[in-house]
This record gives structure tokens, sequence and C-alpha cells, in this order.
């Protein structure tokens, strides 16, 4: 289980096993929260306020003024966070047998039909010999029982691999520190080093762990992020790699020639009801949260699918006038039938897609393995950017326009020389050991 960034920093501090701490009563704080007859109260009204400093605000009582802040938008939303409590991710262990629910199936017959190629770094015709050390980070690793037969093959690609889980679930850490061992009783060479938290203050951590680093986001969760959420990420995961890192991303196939749009959707609408039922449960989850009053039976599970964006879109829908509640009996908000709360995305993605999103934060694609539903890509760090802007720090920052215009060679064009000039004798130097060019430079 993996949430974005930015929710994560919104719960900092709220403690969590399969979910959040219940929240305690909110008191008299909740009514600056609470729209009434006389004010349109607004979560950025706690400011202003007299005698409230919302920087001191208690975990549960930021989590309770999110969830009411969430719900007075415009468009009301529910956090994709609130999906998981103890009884959520029970249900999501659920929905994940279901037969229509096709994802984990397909990522792990994918990874088995490559799993050599995807765990050798570099391609076949390019292998590079085995580390002393290596770092294997993974995002949101959950339980790891999928991650295991991977990390096996990693290891072979250095002389000590450690393994570090990421994952705000402390219980599934546990499980996947239990299965780890037994997976790999008696291999001295492969350690685990689990980290509980957001996976940014995490994986900064786990950047002082000395070795090549390759980070693992699978099971598609990205597809839980928008644009904007999805470029944070990628730029955290640039910043941090070095040059021989990896980025390996196992992610969903948008709807196409070889996959029925119809199939994308019954994923989400399991004819057992249980992805209806882990939607609702977010409801009850936020009534213990923030002391709401939702009842299950007035509102309805609804999943499309939109082509346009290739995005799962899931919302609960009210089935009649609907009015949620305060603990003291206030109105939250008024909805009229048919009236919806948005609660996640599932995002689809293509080769071009992902192509985009990598290289606007200065990775580039590399390798990627495909079959109908499914794709794992590889992506790198940019080098041939990262030269060109240090060739720009140099050239233009350093010696600035003055110093280019000085000829020592007074046939020589003195702005085409120099613009580029280390990014195309390095990207010359790779092509030579990738075997591609010839000649001495």
């Amino acid at each position: 289980m993996l949430v974005c960034l930015r929710s994560l920093r919104r719960l900092e501090g709220v403690s969590t096993t399969h979910g959040l701490r219940q929240h305690r009563a909110l008191g008299g704080l909740a009514q600056h929260f609470i729209r009434d007859t006389s004010t349109a109260w607004s979560y950025e009204s706690a400011a202003k306020v007299p005698g409230i400093d919302p920087t001191t605000l208690s975990a549960s009582d930021k989590v309770a003024s999110g969830i009411l802040a969430g719900l007075l938008l415009p468009s009301p939303r529910i956090s994709q966070v609130f999906l998981y409590n103890a009884r959520g991710s029970d249900l999501y262990e659920q929905i994940v047998q279901q037969e229509e629910y096709y994802l984990p199936r397909a990522e792990v017959a994918l990874q088995q039909a490559h799993i050599a190629s995807i765990a050798a770094h570099q391609s076949a015709s390019a292998l590079v010999a085995p580390v002393a050390s290596q770092v294997v980070i993974e995002l949101g690793a959950g339980a790891g029982h999928k991650t295991m037969p991977l990390l096996d093959h990693l290891a072979r690609e250095a002389t000590l691999t450690t393994y570090v889980p990421i994952d705000i679930s402390s219980s599934a850490l546990d499980e996947n520190s239990q299965f780890f061992a037994d997976h790999f009783e008696g291999r001295p060479e492969i350690q685990i080093r689990p980290h509980v938290g957001g996976h940014e203050e995490c994986m900064l951590r786990a950047a002082s762990i000395p070795g090549r680093r390759i980070y693992l986001f699978m099971g598609s969760s990205l597809g839980n992020f928008d644009d904007e959420e999805i470029l944070e990420l990628f730029d955290l995961v640039s910043k941090l790699m070095l040059s021989g890192d990896r980025f390996l991303l196992g992610l969903d196939r948008a709807h196409g020639a070889a996959k029925a749009e119809k199939k994308i959707l019954a994923a989400y609408n399991d004819a057992a009801g249980i992805t209806a039922e882990f939607t609702l449960n977010a409801l009850l989850h936020v009534n213990e949260l923030a002391g709401l009053n939702f009842s299950v039976h007035g509102w309805r599970h609804v999943a499309e699918y939109d082509r346009a964006s290739s995005t799962i879109q899931t919302y609960v829908e009210a089935v009649g006038p609907q009015t949620v509640l305060d603990a003291q009996g206030r109105t939250v908000r008024s909805f009229k039938s048919g009236e919806r709360i948005f609660m996640e995305q599932s995002r689809k993605f293509n080769t071009a897609g992902i192509l985009h999103l990598s290289e606007a934060a200065g990775l580039a694609l590399t390798r990627q393995w495909m079959s109908d539903d499914y794709m794992i890509v590889e992506l790198r760090k940019d080098l041939f950017k990262q030269w060109l802007a240090r060739s720009k720090w140099i050239f233009k920052d350093l010696v600035g326009d003055e110093g280019l215009l000085r000829r020592p060679i007074a046939l020589r064009n003195p702005y085409a020389f120099y613009l580029g000039h280390c990014a195309a004798f390095a990207d010359i130097k790779v092509l030579q050991m990738l075997g591609s060019a010839q000649g001495d430079f």
C-alpha cells in the first residue's frame, strides 16, 4: 500500500498500523471547519480563529480538519489514504484475489517471463560485472511477497545486497521482514533494513547506505498519482540517483488493440462487490476520524473509465438526498441524489506517456518489458541532459559570454564549439562503452 507524497505530508505524525490512528473528539475546534447558517467556514479559516494556532494542532485534529476541508471543496473529495484501515486492508487483499482484478497476476507473469533480463544491470549485450554492494529500495513494499523472486535475481548483481522496503504500515513491514527471513535463510549476502514512514524521508535515509541503487515501485501504484505528483516523485528519485542507478516501475497498460476497455472497467467493478465494499468502507473510516455520520446505505460505489485520460475514476454517489453531520449534529454538507465525492483514480499508461513524464524529470527510459495487459519499465538518470547542464554551468555561468567570444583559433565558431562540448564528448564515450561508436575520441 502506497499513497502520494502530498497525502503523506498532510498526515505526518499520525501513527499507522493498517491505517490511521482513530481520531479523538475535535471538541470546540470542529466548529471552525463546519459551515453553519451564519458563516461559511473553511479549512483556512482556522488561522483566523482567535486563540487557535493551526501549527499547534494535534495530528488527529489535522487529519480531521483535512477530511472536512476535502468535503467542503466545490468538487468534494476524500483522500485515498482513508481507504486503508484494518478493514480496508483486509478487503483489498480480497480484491486482488478476484478473477476480474488481473493486475497482480499480470505483473507476476511478466516478471517471471523476463526476470533474468529485468534483474540484469544493462541489456544482455552489455552486461556489467557484479559490484561490491547494491541497495534495493522498494517504495510501498507492503508484505513483499511478489518482490522476493526478483530480489533473488537482483542479488546476483552484487557481492552484498541490502533490501530496503519502505511502507507507512509497520505491520506490513513486519510481515515483509518475516517473509524475507524465511526466503533468504542462510544467505548472509542479502540483508534487510525496513524503513517505516513516508517514502521521501525514508529514501533520504536509505541514500546513506553505500552501494549502487535500484529503486522499485511496482504494483501499478503510480496510477494513483496525478502528473504533478508523478513529477514530484520522479524528480526526487532523479536527484538521489547516481550514474548506474536504476528505477524499475510496474505499470498497468492503457486500453488499445490488445487490451479491451471493458477488461479494465471490470477490474474495478467485480461481480462479488468487494471493491464496492472497499470504497464504502472509507466512509466509515472518516466517520471514526472526524466524528461524521456517513451511512454506507446512502451511498454507492461508482468506478468509470475515462478513455481520454486512460484513467479509472472512483466515486461514492449519493443514493437520494444525504446530509453529513458532525459529532455535535451540525451540518457539514448536504448532497443531492446523484452527487458524487471523488475517492481515487487509477491511471493506465503507455510508452509515450511514461516517456514524456520521465524526460521532464531528467530520467531516460532505457528498457521496457510488455505484455498485453502490463508493462515494466526501467528509468535511469539522463546523463546527456546532466552533462549538458554541466556544460552550460561551465561555459555560460563560469566562463560567460565574454569568455566564449575569445577565439584561440580564428576559424572556430566560439559559441557552436563550446556549447554542448562536454556533453557531446561524454555521449560519444558512452557509445564507445556500449559498442555503438568507433574511433579514438
